[in-house]
């Protein structure tokens, strides 16, 4: 979903320099601010940069250039002020709450930057079902997801790989990612990439199957994943969740994407991001809201104890083309 910001500082660097103009997926710094609060603390650029990326980066970001939403969102951190305070959002001044929206969540900036090595590139997919439950009154977030398919190489297949970004750095073991065998029902074996203690804003991993696939074998596979306080970071009055299929090489046949409240939301509307990561209203199937109860696969495999009815965002859309779809609801 995103570039690892662990050891690994070189290749995070190698690609903050590659940023420029014709990338859409970066943002301007707005480097008066940048500097100004960084006076402020009495710190040098080293000082800032420390652990979160180089000098040139900060030199970068006062120069009021192009850099990554992470990285902006790990230096307006540092200074102690949000991510708009030290950005400058371009477009027309319609485009703006979308924009601050997109920006201001970094687990949806950093999964539409997708590792190569974290990217599927040799399974079909049935169906990719993701069903998020989000009760803010415990402030943290709940998804289960289930994928089904094919192995379409000509090899056998051991593993499936996915990620998860995060709106704050968490360890591999604080998502208590559990996978299960939808035919057999027996628990998966799920590996990190990264060791299981490292504190990571994306966790990239490898769900094992019973045993290798064959060319052409069918494979279906469920798990769930909790993000303890995500929700403190989130709005429930103006918010959006989005689902990035930038990890998948190969085709998808039909995607479900359900989000669960804790409130019946009073607008909800499904938006996908073109090239430029502009929201483009959807104009096939709309979503449906109804009173959320835990059926087939939920029932079986989660439970979430919640403070009032919740209501469930329900959409879907075959063959889907974009790599980013979003829904947006407000309260």
């Amino acid at each position: 979903m995103g570039e690892s910001s662990s050891s690994n500082g070189k290749t995070r660097r190698r690609r903050e320099m590659s940023t420029d103009s014709k990338n859409p997926r970066t943002i301007q710094a707005n480097g008066s601010v940048v500097r100004r609060l960084r006076k402020k603390k009495g710190w040098s650029q080293d000082e800032l940069a420390d652990e979160i990326c180089d000098r040139t980066t900060i030199e970068r970001a006062e120069n009021s250039e192009l850099l990554f939403p992470r990285t902006l969102k790990e230096i307006a951190a540092k200074l102690d002020c949000t991510l708009d305070e030290i950005s400058l959002l371009p477009g027309d001044p319609g485009s703006h709450e979308y924009m601050k929206l997109l920006l201001r969540r970094l687990g949806t900036g950093l999964s539409t930057h997708v590792i190569e090595e974290h990217v599927d590139t040799i399974h079909d997919y049935d169906l990719v079902l993701r069903q998020d439950l989000l009760d803010y009154s415990t402030n943290d977030f709940y998804s289960v997801r289930r994928l089904a398919g094919q192995n379409a190489s000509a090899r056998q297949s051991s593993f499936l790989i996915y990620s998860e970004s995060s709106e704050r750095k968490l360890t591999f073991t604080q998502t208590a990612v559990r996978a299960f065998d939808m035919a057999s029902d027996n628990e998966l074996v799920v590996e990190s990439f990264l060791p299981a203690d490292a504190m990571e804003f994306t966790h990239a991993f490898k769900i094992y199957f019973p045993e290798p696939i064959a060319p052409g074998e069918p494979f279906d596979i469920i798990y769930d994943i909790r993000l303890p306080g995500e929700l403190e970071v989130l709005s429930p009055e103006n918010e959006i969740m989005s689902i990035s299929l930038g990890r998948i090489r190969r085709k998808v046949k039909h995607l479900d994407f359900n989000v669960c409240l804790n409130f019946k939301p009073k607008s909800v509307m499904v938006e996908y991001a073109d090239a430029g990561l502009r929201s483009v209203p959807w104009v096939g199937k709309k979503p449906i809201v109804r009173e959320f109860v835990p059926e087939g696969l939920l029932a079986a495999r989660f439970s979430i104890p919640w403070m009032a009815q919740p209501w469930n965002i329900i959409w879907g859309t075959d063959n889907p083309t974009s790599k980013l779809y979003i829904i947006h609801y407000r309260n």
